[in-house]
């Protein structure tokens, strides 16, 4: 039999004429990788001597024959003689030559001009090379090519039913039909065992074409084939998971709307199951099918008990069941799936206003107990009796899910809530725009998407007061960005909406962006405008500004909005020069009485002024200065402005020459600001004063003139400002001493001798006064005099950072903004002295402050030091309740120097926790192991009676229990386990993560709370931190219930009282679950008997699939899982508390790949075995 098979296979190859092959012509097919190559004009008579259809189909059946049968046994040979291959050498034919002949008849056949009789030869030849790649050592002798096998694929061309001459192509295709179904009975059972590697295109081009076979007409016969062929790496297979979901949608399409309601009710049973990769996947398909809106089609003749399924609703409530999941890569997966289809889903969820009165679906009384907490099954949706209820436990979700440890779930849930705001203006909320500031999260990602989602929410709403604050708030503080990508994206939006919006030709753009200069320019974000200073600085540097920016902004002059255009003006000539033709709007500007109504306006009229005059006409240069110098005379000018005027004066007669002109205004004037000021503390009698008003201008002159010629700084001046802002304070009217006292500050930075006399003065004034315009002008005062004289820094600074404290916001604000200018401009050290004061602000109550306060610790202090937080995290706590520890010196001088800080007592612990909370978020992960210790060294010096026991350490225990048991220690201590998608299994990620957990944190902590316990009850005043003892040990062991009886075996009392607390929590919970039911039972419809239904082989061989892929690599084997699921507590409002979806031992591979019975088995597969496709003809060989 052998040798009659090498006879045969001689005589065939050996009448081919291979040699007619020109050499050169195989070279380019060869290193083109049969793609893009000359076509070959030679005639295939010259090949074949005979019939060529008969010849290459005798090829085909001969390497069939050197294909081993089933019932072959024994080792095969690799000789010469038994592989196809080498003998084929020695007739001194290639494996080059047979692959040159099949890509030269495939070719030729897939033209679109070639007749019948040539794709009929295409199609064989395609056939021969599927045979080929079936041969022993085909892969070992180069026999397979991607790209030849993807040519030959192609062979197998459907005709388009929609084209004009379709009549006549499907009359052609009739007689290449039996050829059509010979060559796919060789590509199958390739399929089945042939390995593609990781060779995703071909994989793709594969389902591409099958799927196109499957829904012809001429498929009226079941095509049998497995999908083994996807057995591609595990990675591959995630990162193609959107392939594989589109490929099954396919299918599904050509179901009949029972099987499609059989196929999703499957779908919406496996995204319960254990496995992680199964719920990622199954929410894939779930959104693909919510997108393309497939449960819309028609449910006529449906059971009862399906037509739900081909609703969104059940789909909708599943998705959101996985936000709350166990695993984190699938609350991401679900998270992205909410946001993408949020709309959507929000669109169905207000047509459906009530769920409870849509309730088609039955759900089995195991499944009934699980609906108390979102995460273990969709039933819980059903609870919800309104759209406002459903509406509202999303926001919940989201608001979990923003604070997850996971940054894919945050940007996800950022995403989402976006879309929400977006929906309807009634959800543009102070409390969803809030959950939207994350400018300060540690994750790259996440801020970027704060940055998109921000600027989308102000796209949706773009004149919305809510939405113009929070945009600034959120994006301008992250020009400052530590990450250069960052700093960029905030900028360039910053750009369109600001630098080229206010140029648009549309006024509802222009606007839009006025409305945004407005929120800079007036209100509690004024702090903010240094963001914007930052970003025309980057504009200058990347040559973004241009004078012809200018021009076109001038011509909107006019409106009402000229005050918000002087004021980017002004930002815009700080970096960039602004054309000289600005001087005459100026001066047309100044004569107008209502301007000067605003000093803000004139100020920023006049600083632009003051940058471009020097081109200005001398004669109108001299119009000016006559303007200014009747506004100085008279007194209705601003006082604010006087100065400006002055130092403007100053600048153009300089300019023109005339200083001694300037001179004699300057003596002038100063005469009678004295003049005018004398009498007020002369004890005169009222009614002969002057104007309190003239008076408020003569201190203001007297400001300017001394900043230019500090000759006119005398001791009678002196004496007489003293006067103003000290002596007779009770008398005088109090707005009079407070800008004396400016005044005085500001002489002082001229005379560092005066300086350092009036130093205690103004830090008296600042301790001891009552009135808030005193206090801010005096810290005001001595913040500049810290920065003129450096050597008085470090001795004032505690006085100025005591000012955070005050009562007055005016006073906070002016003292946080100086110590962030200072900080950033080096004039004062980052030290300890200014840690704990910058860390009492995060604690304020106001937005602003509160915000500068983390960006001078995050981007001043913390920048400079990385483990600042880490090194003081332990004195913080001592510091903030206010407990100076006697063993160490350190910490107690540190107390006692910041008592004035303390936020000790029972009402102070809110604010303490917010503080610790954010020196956990900046602190190293690697720390997490000493930082632990350290708190239980506290705790430990309180059990061994280092420290009393008293109200205020009774505080510190509070607050590490607090801090042991909260979510940023836990998000710390497992900072290093990988959540990744490209996980196989999740169990041993979970199992990690508690594994890490136990040995850093459980173990350590429960001797030192056996000895905590003991000297609580030992301490002869009562104490209430027995039950803060038991309520912590039993939020750390929630987790390791099972283990509670080990971990306390050393103590007896705590034992019982955690495990009565679990048994308490137990029946709390069950007592909740019996109420709903009976609530429940009231709204509950009856429903249809299920009925057993049909579906199609081949959509279970895909559910198969998905059963099967993560089988062991190179085996046939399921994989093993032997892991147990962890019951984690359930915590509704837990940030990253994992819901306990999939606690049953459900195996649906088991199921699917087993005859055996389960007694567990709650997921009901389709029966497959009678499944047809829904074409609008009957099937050919249907009974």
């Amino acid at each position: 039999m052998a040798n009659n098979l090498l006879h045969i296979t001689s005589e065939l190859f050996n009448s081919i004429n291979f040699k007619e092959l020109d050499e050169r012509w195989l070279d380019e097919v060869i290193c083109n990788e049969f793609t893009d190559v000359q076509e070959n004009n030679m005639s295939m008579g010259t090949l074949f001597p005979g019939d060529y259809t008969t010849a290459v189909l005798d090829l085909s059946r001969v390497c069939e024959a050197w294909i081993p049968k089933a019932s072959d046994s024994g080792n095969v040979s690799t000789g010469p003689e038994k592989v196809l291959w080498p003998y084929l050498k020695k007739l001194d034919v290639s494996v080059r030559q047979i692959q040159g002949l099949i890509y030269f008849l495939c070719s030729k056949a897939l033209k679109t001009t070639s007749s019948n009789d040539v794709k009929e030869i295409g199609l064989l030849s395609a056939k021969w090379y599927f045979t080929c790649l079936r041969v022993p050592g085909s892969r070992a002798y180069a026999v397979s090519n991607s790209s030849l096998f993807q040519l030959c694929i192609d062979c197998l061309q459907i005709p388009d039913i929609d084209s004009q001459d379709a009549a006549f192509k499907w009359q052609d295709f009739e007689t290449l039909l039996p050829i059509v179904i010979s060559t796919m009975e060789s590509l199958l059972p390739l399929l089945i065992v042939y390995d593609f590697g990781s060779d995703l295109t071909v994989i793709k081009h594969v389902i591409h074409k099958l799927y196109e076979l499957a829904g012809s007409e001429f498929s009226n016969t079941p095509i049998d084939f497995k999908l083994n062929f996807l057995n591609i790496p595990e990675k591959e297979q995630i990162r193609q998971r959107a392939i594989l979901s589109h490929a099954i949608l396919s299918i599904m399409l050509h179901l009949l709307n029972q099987d499609v309601a059989v196929f999703i009710k499957w779908l919406l049973e496996l995204v319960d199951d254990t496995d992680m990769n199964n719920r990622i996947f199954t929410l894939e398909m779930l959104g693909i099918i919510l997108g393309n809106n497939l449960p819309q089609i028609g449910k006529e003749g449906l059971p009862e008990n399906l037509q739900m399924y081909l609703s969104p609703v059940p789909i909708i409530f599943s998705i959101l069941t996985r936000c709350d999941d166990t695993s984190p890569s699938v609350r991401s997966k679900a998270l992205c799936v909410l946001s993408q289809h949020m709309k959507h889903i929000l669109d169905v969820l207000m047509e459906l206003r009530n769920p409870s009165n849509f309730r088609d679906e039955e759900f089995d009384d195991e499944e009934m107990d699980n609906n108390d907490i979102n995460g273990q099954h969709r039933s819980f949706w059903y609870n919800f009796s309104s759209f406002k209820d459903t509406i509202e436990e999303i926001n919940n979700i989201l608001q979990r899910r923003i604070e997850d440890n996971n940054s894919a779930t945050r940007k996800a849930s950022l995403q989402a809530l976006e879309n929400i705001i977006c929906f309807d203006v009634t959800y543009l909320t102070k409390e969803n725009l809030k959950l939207m500031l994350a400018y300060s999260d540690p994750n790259i990602v996440v801020r970027k998407q704060t940055i998109q989602s921000l600027t989308s929410v102000l796209e949706t709403y773009p004149c919305h007061p809510k939405a113009l604050k929070y945009w600034i708030k959120g994006i301008f503080p992250l020009v400052y960005d530590s990450e250069n990508t960052v700093q960029v994206k905030a900028l360039n939006v910053i750009e369109e909406k600001l630098l080229w919006n206010v140029l648009s030709a549309s006024k509802n753009v222009r606007d839009a962006a006025f409305s945004l200069l407005e929120k800079l320019y007036t209100g509690k974000l004024l702090s903010h405008q240094r963001y914007l200073q930052k970003a025309f600085n980057h504009w200058h540097i990347e040559q973004k500004l241009s004078p012809e920016m200018v021009s076109i902004l001038e011509r909107t002059f006019g409106s009402d909005k000229d005050e918000i255009i002087w004021f980017y003006l002004y930002n815009f000539g700080k970096v960039c020069k602004l054309p000289s033709n600005l001087c005459e709007k100026v001066v047309k500007e100044l004569p107008k009485l209502k301007n000067w109504d605003c000093h803000k306006l004139i100020e920023n009229m006049l600083n632009i002024f003051g940058n471009i005059f020097s081109d200005f006409h001398p004669e109108k240069l001299e119009t000016v200065q006559g303007i200014l110098k009747q506004k100085l005379e008279s007194a209705f000018v601003p006082a604010e402005i006087v100065p400006i005027i002055i130092e403007l004066l100053y600048k153009t007669e300089k300019h023109l020459g005339r200083n001694d002109d300037f001179a004699r205004v300057a003596d002038k004037m100063m005469k009678d600001s004295i003049e005018i000021l004398t009498p007020f503390i002369s004890c005169e009698k009222p009614e002969e004063l002057i104007s309190e008003d003239l008076a408020v201008k003569s201190l203001a002159v007297i400001n300017g003139f001394c900043q230019i010629y500090p000759t006119y700084i005398t001791q009678n001046l002196i004496v007489l400002l003293k006067a103003f802002a000290g002596q007779n304070k009770t008398k005088l009217p109090l707005h009079l001493c407070a800008h004396a006292c400016a005044t005085l500050g500001v002489i002082c930075l001229q005379d560092e001798a005066l300086g350092r006399e009036l130093l205690p003065f103004f830090a008296e004034e600042l301790t001891t006064s009552q009135k808030t315009i005193l206090r801010n002008n005096a810290v005001i005062n001595i913040i500049h005099m810290c920065k003129r004289y450096t050597a008085y820094a470090d001795t004032y600074l505690p006085l100025i950072t005591i000012c955070f404290k005050d009562t007055q916001y005016i006073i906070r604000y002016q003292t946080i903004t100086s110590v962030v200018s200072l900080l950033q401009e080096d004039f004062i050290k980052c030290d300890k002295t200014l840690l704990y004061p910058l860390l009492f602000t995060i604690t304020d109550k106001d937005d602003t402050i509160h915000e500068l306060g983390k960006y001078s610790l995050c981007n001043l202090i913390y920048e400079k030091n990385k483990n600042i937080f880490f090194e003081n995290f332990i004195n913080s706590i001592f510091v903030f309740n206010n407990f100076p520890p006697h063993d160490n010196g350190n910490i107690a001088d540190i107390v006692k120097k910041n008592k004035q800080y303390s936020l000790r007592g029972e009402e102070g612990k809110e604010k303490r926790m917010q503080v610790y909370t954010f020196m956990l978020s900046n602190i190293d992960p690697t720390f997490c192991g000493t930082l632990i210790d350290e708190m239980l060294g506290v705790l430990s010096s309180i059990a061994e009676c280092v420290y009393p026991l008293n109200e205020v350490t009774e505080s510190i225990v509070r607050d590490c229990l607090g801090i042991l048991s909260s979510q940023e220690i836990r998000a710390i201590d497992t900072e290093n386990v990988v959540y990744e998608v490209e996980e196989s299994e999740e169990e041993p990620i979970v199992s990690t993560e508690l594994e890490i957990r136990k040995l850093t944190l459980v173990e350590p902590v429960i001797p030192v709370m056996i000895s905590l316990k003991n000297r609580v009850f030992g301490n002869r005043k009562r104490s209430t931190l027995f039950h803060d003892i038991i309520i912590f040990l039993k939020d750390i062991l929630a987790d390791f219930r099972d283990d509670v009886e080990k971990f306390l075996a050393g103590d007896k009392m705590l034992k019982m009282q955690v495990l009565y607390e679990f048994k308490k929590e137990k029946v709390e919970e069950e007592a909740t679950i019996r109420r709903k039911k009976e609530m429940q039972k009231k709204v509950t419809k009856p429903t249809a008997p299920i009925t057993t239904m049909s579906d199609v082989e081949r959509s279970l061989q895909l559910s198969v699939y998905l059963m099967e892929r993560y089988k062991r690599r190179g085996t046939g084997t399921p994989a093993k899982n032997d892991s147990k699921r962890l019951k984690l507590a359930a915590n509704k409002n837990d940030s990253n508390l994992p819901s306990t979806s999939g606690w049953k031992p459900s195996n649906p591979e088991g199921r699917i790949l087993s005859s055996t019975p389960q007694s567990t088995t709650k997921l009901n597969l389709p029966n497959i075995s009678k499944m047809s496709l829904a074409t609008e003809e009957d099937d050919l060989d249907s009974d």
